[in-house]
C-alpha cells in the first residue's frame, strides 16, 4: 500500500488440516529489523460434530407450562432465555447438559415468579460446547402462553 506504518497479508489457508485446535503464530519485520508477533487459534470442526437439533418447546400453545427439548451431540453449556415482544429477558435457566435428549422445564412465570399474561414470547437457547474450542449454536423461535 506504500505505507510505512501498516499494511496487509493474505494467505489462503489449503484444505488438509486435521480436526482438532491449531495455532498459526505470525511473525512480521519492518525495513529496520523491528518485528512484531501475533497468534491466531482455531479449530477445525468435524461436520455433524457438535450440533443441536430437533429444538422445540411443549406444548406450544401452553398454558401452565411448557418443556423445551433439544438434542446434543456433545456435551454442553446451555443458557435459555425468554423475552417479551420488546426484547426485554423476562426469564433465564443456565445448565450443564449432556449428549443427547435434554429438556429445561419453564412455568410460565417471569424471574420473580409472576405468572405472565397471554401473548407470544421469544426464546433463545445458547449452547456452548463444552469439549470444543469455544464452538457455539443460538437457536431462536417463540412460545405462546394462552389460558
Amino acid at each position: 500500500y506504500g505505507s510505512s506504518t501498516t499494511g496487509r497479508v493474505e494467505y489462503p489457508l489449503q484444505s488438509g488440516f486435521s480436526a482438532g485446535a491449531h495455532t498459526v503464530i505470525v511473525k512480521a519485520f519492518d525495513n529496520l529489523g523491528a518485528s512484531a508477533s501475533d497468534t491466531l487459534r482455531f479449530e477445525v470442526v468435524e461436520e455433524n460434530l457438535f450440533t443441536v437439533s430437533d429444538v422445540f418447546n411443549m406444548p406450544n400453545p401452553f398454558s401452565e407450562s411448557t418443556n423445551f427439548v433439544f438434542q446434543l451431540s456433545s456435551r454442553a453449556r446451555v443458557r435459555l432465555g425468554i423475552f417479551n415482544l420488546s426484547g426485554v429477558e423476562i426469564w433465564n435457566e443456565s445448565v450443564i447438559a449432556e449428549e443427547g435428549f435434554n429438556s429445561i422445564y419453564w412455568e410460565g412465570r417471569d424471574i420473580v415468579g409472576d405468572r405472565l399474561a397471554n401473548g407470544t414470547y421469544l426464546y433463545i437457547l445458547e449452547v456452548e460446547f463444552i469439549d470444543s474450542f469455544n464452538r457455539e449454536e443460538k437457536i431462536k423461535g417463540k412460545v405462546v402462553i394462552l389460558r
